[in-house]
């Protein structure tokens, strides 16, 4: 069986459209178009057909599919089993969500550098999490994603979330005193309807109805802290991020809290030994830690 053809009907049936997994794959739509025509005519069966908003697996389609991930998943870890690493050199790939890219680790970088200067990093930042088990990335910066059994999963740091402004927007606009003030607010959000980086991140448009909530939406959290810095409404920021980032916003209720969220590292178990992964999470940590983020939560695996 073609190995590398199997990926991408695996990648594409995840997907489940040919045109969100040029992405993931790297490859043009019509590229994988062609591969996956001539998958199917060399196994003799068709896996999927077309529908109205992207592909339908058949019967065997889903059946394939099921089997797809242990298969692959079997051949990326027996590679990484015979290239395991125990020298700080070579590839090192992390998936993070864009915030936690421009906010904590980017900042860790130059200190990683000069430890590290043989290690060469790549930095995804994505809000949707990648396949760990397709080794597209060596390790995720997520919230907990459950009890996993073949997964490895170390608390990095907490943050706790809160409403913030710009002192020239509450100038321009009043300063809210009780939650039934924001009803007169602009809020920062993000889209309701793509992935979002944790499930806490359009916490505060529960706060008043959504027939009188105004919105400016984008999916960028480098364009929402900028419209706040800018005097363009109030945003759903942690107060870690800005302690980290001295973002010229200041607190809106300072008493209310926010949804807690808890960061962790995580990367496949056969792999915790990787001394290049356990080389990025102690400077991610030690620099966390001389900031005075040292979390209060157990770690978890």
């Amino acid at each position: 069986m073609d190995l590398e053809a199997l990926r991408i009907f695996y990648v594409v049936a995840r997907e489940k459209q040919i045109t969100s997994a040029t992405h993931q794959l790297g490859k043009t739509q019509p590229a994988i178009t062609d591969r996956l025509k001539r998958f199917q005519k060399d196994l003799g069966i068709q896996l999927y057909v077309a529908g109205k908003h992207g592909i339908v697996l058949t019967p065997s389609g889903e059946l394939l599919f099921q089997k797809a991930q242990k298969i692959l998943s079997d051949v990326e870890n027996l590679k990484h089993s015979l290239l395991v690493k125990n020298e700080t050199t070579g590839r090192l790939c992390v998936s993070t969500t864009h915030a936690l890219t421009s906010q904590v680790v980017v900042r860790a970088l130059p200190r990683f550098r000069e430890s590290y200067p043989d290690i060469d990093l790549t930095l995804l930042a994505e809000d949707k999490p990648v396949d760990l088990t397709l080794r597209e990335s060596d390790v995720l910066m997520r919230p907990h994603m459950g009890e996993i059994s073949h997964l490895e999963q170390r608390f990095l740091m907490r943050f706790h979330l809160g409403l913030f402004a710009s002192p020239e927007y509450l100038e321009r606009n009043g300063t809210p005193k009780t939650v039934s003030d924001l009803e007169n607010h602009i809020f920062l959000s993000y889209p309701e309807n793509i992935v979002q980086p944790h499930s806490g991140v359009n916490w505060h448009l529960s706060l008043v109805s959504k027939q009188k909530r105004a919105q400016i939406i984008t999916n960028s959290s480098h364009t929402l802290q900028k419209a706040a810095e800018l005097g363009l409404g109030i945003l759903s920021l942690s107060k870690e991020a800005i302690t980290l980032n001295k973002t010229k916003v200041i607190p809106v209720l300072p008493d209310l809290e926010g949804p807690i969220v808890d960061i962790y590292y995580i990367c496949l178990k056969n792999s915790r030994d990787d001394a290049r992964i356990n080389a990025f999470y102690d400077v991610l940590k030690s620099y966390l830690e001389e900031r005075g983020f040292r979390g209060n939560q157990d770690e978890q695996s």
